[in-house]
């Protein structure tokens, strides 16, 4: 006979409430991509009975409480677990978008073919504002494997098209979109003169308001240039790569990392530079939960199981060298409960298949203290990492009462980010942060193709660390502790920066 309790066949998916362990009406339960979900479960608490009977046997054992918590382990990847981050973050994602994923109205409606590398953009007609600058630089995904993925540029808008070119090679088609599609910004073309300055590193624009680009304070952005040639962006080629914005004012962008070698460019052949650049994400006091979904799809009927009011109390990620870039995600809720019957009007939408990282080819950087230990390009060599963890932690509680058989509520504690990193011990430089207790910085920087995703802790101190020497004929390492801390002047933690070019 078959036995249905395969675990191939266990879907697990979310989705984002308005009221804290209330699953919304006729929900969109997005699919969650996981390598498990072992301690995810609604956990009844007994007690035996403590009265004494003469013949020595326990009378009753009693239902005194239960806990809906766990989680799930995780391959990490670029996308597909943007709504899961804003949970662990407790903020939104900073980014010009339209999507269709967050209600019911499909707000990008089409793609409609003007030629084979132009377009438009057809939106719903309740979007009475233009959404996108023209030489704004869009994104577009889930249309369809021929288009998703295509970086397009704004000529101009007519609402409700949004006229486009193509700038990465893919082949416009018409086409409807469906409720995972969406557009957002990726940068922007100057259609003026940008400069970069130096003393301090800054770039200046002679008209353009930077203001209105949509970009925050501590974000990443990649300098470039829209036909994407070798020759292209500022002349100076040490300016033309990743930096972090300090302050936005109207026509100057006022920078604190630049690549090493970066100078004053006055750009005199006026040459048309864009800056490429997608969400931003940092942590804030937002309380979102979700629901989870666990569907046993070889059960006859078919089992849904639910977790209701499912905050994120803790997100881990974990580089080891030459492995696969793995986490998980923790949760503490409300409420739960199993059945045939599953919550009315559901549908489904697919996760994002965007590939894994790994830690061969899918890290850029790892920047400690302005260094990077990783094995890349830019790499010292010096101090080299073989293992970075990083522990995102929201210290729920659950909040009991009388009367309340699960957690009446959850109540929030402090944004702790904390990890270790694993290096060769090289020299005394790490070192020497712990011993003196100053600030520094840890960025680690993830990239597949030509999109990056950036994980940027502007302050931290290091914690605990010291050589190993373990035996002979092997390397001396050591392991650093760290401690992220809120900067004084961007006033977060850890933020998230996303960049995406061609």
């Amino acid at each position: 006979m078959a036995i249905n309790a395969d675990t191939n066949r266990v879907r697990l998916s979310t989705v984002k409430e308005v009221t804290k362990g209330t699953t919304p009406t006729s929900p969109v339960f997005a699919k969650m991509r996981y390598t498990g979900s072992t301690d995810l479960k609604f956990e009844y608490k007994t007690e035996a009975s403590k009265e004494i009977i003469a013949d020595r046997q326990i009378s009753d054992l009693y239902l005194t409480g239960a806990e809906s918590q766990g989680g799930a382990n995780i391959e990490f990847s670029i996308d597909s677990y943007d709504d899961l981050l804003e949970g662990t973050m407790a903020n939104s994602w900073s980014r010009n978008i339209v999507r269709n994923d967050s209600g019911t109205t499909l707000l990008f409606a089409s793609i409609t073919k003007i030629t084979g590398t132009t377009g438009s953009i057809d939106l719903d007609a309740s979007i009475v504002a233009a959404p996108f600058l023209d030489n704004t630089i869009l994104f577009v995904d889930g249309v369809g494997a021929d288009f998703s993925g295509a970086i397009v540029q704004v000529t101009s808008t007519a609402l409700p098209a949004v006229n486009f070119t193509v700038l990465n090679g893919k082949a416009v088609e018409s086409l409807t979109t469906t409720s995972i599609s969406r557009v957002y910004s990726c940068g922007y073309e100057f259609q003026d003169v940008l400069s970069a300055g130096a003393g301090p590193t800054t770039l200046a624009s002679a008209t353009t308001d930077m203001t209105t680009l949509g970009l925050n304070v501590g974000q990443w952005v990649k300098i470039g240039s829209v036909t994407n040639g070798a020759t292209d962006g500022f002349d100076t080629t040490a300016d033309n790569g990743f930096i972090r914005i300090l302050s936005i004012d109207t026509n100057l962008l006022t920078l604190n990392v630049v690549p090493t070698g970066w100078a004053a460019d006055a750009n005199a052949g006026s040459k048309k530079i864009a800056i490429f650049y997608d969400g931003f994400l940092n942590n804030g006091v937002s309380d979102f939960s979700f629901t989870i979904e666990r569907s046993y799809l070889d059960h006859s009927p078919v089992d849904f199981e639910y977790f209701r009011g499912m905050g994120i109390d803790e997100t881990n990620l974990t580089n080891d060298k030459q492995a696969v870039v793995t986490g998980s995600f923790s949760f503490m809720g409300l409420s739960s409960s199993v059945g045939a019957a599953r919550e009315a009007g559901a549908t489904d939408v697919d996760a994002f298949s965007t590939t894994p990282f790994n830690t061969v080819t899918n890290i850029n950087s790892i920047r400690l203290n302005g260094t990077d230990i990783s094995c890349s390009a830019d790499s010292s060599g010096i101090n080299l990492a073989t293992k970075v963890d990083m522990s995102i932690k929201n210290n729920l509680r659950g909040q009991n009462a009388i009367g309340c058989l699960a957690f009446a509520g959850t109540g929030s504690g402090q944004f702790d980010v904390t990890g270790s990193i694993d290096t060769y011990f090289q020299d005394t430089s790490i070192l020497s942060l712990l011993n003196s207790n100053v600030d520094t910085n840890l960025d680690v920087r993830y990239v597949l193709g030509k999109r990056y995703m950036i994980a940027d802790m502007p302050r931290v101190k290091i914690s605990s660390g010291a050589p190993e020497v373990s035996g002979v004929n092997a390397d001396v390492t050591a392991t650093y502790g760290f401690q992220a801390l809120k900067d004084p002047v961007k006033l977060y933690t850890l933020a998230w920066s996303k960049i995406s070019t061609y």
